[in-house]
């Protein structure tokens, strides 16, 4: 399965429908400031990076088309970036600082839902408006926090198709692992929902640390139970080691559905693409979308912004 990352996909569309118009606490003609606060190392560095070349993405195309209008007047955008460590401290100090010493007009929200939950609450405090480019637990939004907004498709629904597919493939029962954050455990939650309308038999459930080096435990108890399907929610640096651990365990299951890891280059740079074949995983985007509106356009639209930024991934 071809997949792209939430972050980068949702970037993408933002930037094709870049020419909608905006106001900020600026009345000049200058750039417009947006502040992101994303993780460069720590334990989410894979993503944030993603994150941050999607951010990227975004800033240059709109500038390349001259800048968004404010009134009339186009006005190019500055992105001022810190690395928040993967840390909520860090990440909420950061935050405030871009909005009390960069004084950025709009705020790029960093990866995660937990790192999006502390640092929406002091864009709340401020009034800022801010864009969650990487955070889709539910929980995000239900915090009454009207200034945080995200198009991406909430974590209950990311094994919704995956499960669907699985089935029509005659799948009868899979087993579940996740890690212990709040976003994964309601990806868990929803899987196991949909597997028991969908028929299918959930014959075990593993749990295991968000910053886990050794899951060897948990994937020997799930091969025991042989089931046809494998479902992961984790990080990237979980996926990764899935799959190695699979391999050092002796267990090749059928189907293998994971959340994000496939959707990131590094997964297939760093296990070889025999061991990443077949490994599925959901995406927010692709060229053959239907979607159309007076703000994103189409999907037809922003392929070629995403052909013309290949290198980023």
């Amino acid at each position: 399965m071809i997949t792209i990352s939430a972050a980068l996909a949702t970037s993408l569309i933002t930037a094709c429908g870049a020419g909608g118009s905006t106001t900020t606490n600026g009345s000049d003609s200058g750039p417009i400031k947006v502040g992101a606060a994303v993780s460069e190392t720590g334990k989410f560095a894979i993503e944030g990076k993603s994150t941050k070349r999607g951010y990227e993405m975004w800033a240059d195309e709109v500038n390349a088309r001259g800048g968004i209008d404010v009134g009339g007047t186009k006005r190019k955008v500055e992105v001022i970036y810190y690395d928040d460590q993967s840390e909520p401290e860090t990440a909420v100090k950061l935050t405030q600082r871009l909005i009390s010493q960069d004084k950025v007009d709009f705020i790029f929200g960093p990866y995660s839902s937990g790192l999006t939950i502390a640092t929406s609450a002091i864009t709340a405090k401020y009034k800022k408006i801010m864009f969650a480019g990487g955070a889709a637990a539910v929980s995000v939004f239900n915090q009454g926090n009207e200034y945080v907004f995200s198009p991406l498709t909430l974590t209950r629904d990311y094994t919704t198709s995956g499960l669907e597919a699985l089935k029509e493939q005659g799948v009868k029962t899979i087993a579940v692992m996740h890690s212990d954050d709040a976003p994964m455990t309601d990806v868990k939650n929803a899987t196991l929902e949909k597997a028991k309308a969908l028929g299918l038999d959930v014959v075990s459930v593993q749990s295991v640390p968000a910053d886990a080096t050794d899951i060897t435990g948990a994937m020997r108890q799930m091969k025991a139970k042989n089931p046809d399907a494998f479902v992961e929610a984790g990080t990237t640096l979980i996926g990764l080691l899935a799959t190695r651990t699979m391999r050092d365990v002796g267990w090749a299951p059928k189907y293998v559905l994971m959340v994000q890891a496939p959707t990131e280059a590094s997964f297939v740079k760093e296990l070889g693409a025999s061991t990443a074949e077949g490994i599925m995983a959901p995406t927010q985007w692709m060229p053959n979308d239907t979607f159309k509106d007076e703000y994103f356009g189409t999907a037809g639209t922003c392929q070629p912004v995403w052909s013309r930024s290949s290198d980023f991934f």
